[in-house]
């Protein structure tokens, strides 16, 4: 049997391709470890603005029913002069001119169409003649922004119904004045 013949450059020849394919498994491992930082960062960023996101959304839940809360307890004709007092102070609070329109921004950040329609008749409504010394109504209203940006925001179906007679202890008492502030702003609601 012949010796295979070597071919002049081959131990060359090899060494070049077992370098390359060497040099290929380092990019290779280099680009992975690469994708895999980012990868990471991509995870830390994401986890820092879900944290952030989380805590601005409750706060704009937060506000509305804490808005809807105060309203209803200084339309209470059974608080002390000084728990009505403190009630009065917090709806202020709740209702000035920079907290309300700041939390309107950001309650439209994370909302959609239906909010954007709810925070319009809200302005509206604000200053109707159907608000005037009406705080069912004022009540009802804040509900109706609460179910809607529940829908919008969440995807939770709540009825503002619902939500008025978990606020009002006497429902029973004030549902003719609710069911009528009930039908006033969701008609106003269907012209939005």
């Amino acid at each position: 049997m012949e010796s295979p013949i070597a071919l002049p450059f081959e131990s060359v020849v090899k060494t070049a391709i077992e370098q390359i394919s060497l040099g290929v498994q380092v990019k290779i491992a280099q680009d992975e470890e690469k994708r895999n930082r980012e990868f990471n960062q991509y995870i830390k960023e994401l986890e820092f603005y879900k944290n952030s996101y989380d805590k601005e959304l409750r706060q704009v839940f937060d506000y509305w029913f804490d808005l809807a809360r105060a309203t209803m307890l200084t339309a209470n004709e059974n608080l002390t002069k000084s728990a009505k007092e403190k009630a009065d102070k917090e709806l202020s609070q709740l209702t000035s001119l920079s907290t309300i329109s700041k939390k309107k921004m950001d309650t439209l950040k994370y909302g959609g169409k239906e909010t954007c329609r709810v925070l319009a008749l809200y302005s509206q409504m604000q200053h109707h003649p159907f608000m005037n010394d009406n705080p069912i109504g004022h009540v009802y209203l804040f509900c109706k922004v609460l179910s809607v940006i529940k829908r919008d925001i969440l995807g939770q179906d709540v009825d503002p119904l619902n939500i008025i007679k978990v606020l009002i202890n006497n429902y029973s008492e004030n549902e003719k004045e609710v069911l009528r502030s009930r039908k006033y702003i969701e008609k106003e609601y269907e012209k939005y």
